[in-house]
């Protein structure tokens, strides 16, 4: 699977197991997420801050974040994920 590793990791670590606060060693200092209507969040700690606030309200109960495709380059990693009940 090679890059696509690095998104697992981060859905399984992050969003699914909720250590929101572990999100920035997944980053790098010049990243960005693009959140559609959401708008862009620039930059290692506030898309840190974002995921963080994002496992916090989704609690210990909730749906699963499973992968639905992975899209890597030699420096972006792209993960589109679904919802699981």
């Amino acid at each position: 699977m090679g890059s696509g590793k690095v998104v697992l990791d981060f859905m399984d670590d992050v969003l699914n197991r909720h250590n929101g606060d572990r999100a920035g060693e997944y980053f790098t200092e010049d990243m960005a997420w693009h959140g559609g209507t959401v708008g862009t969040v620039a930059g290692r700690d506030a898309v840190a801050g974002l995921m963080t606030t994002v496992v916090t309200a989704r609690g210990d109960v909730g749906p699963r974040l499973l992968i639905a495709d992975i899209a890597c380059t030699s420096k972006i990693y792209c993960g589109m994920c679904a919802i699981s009940t």
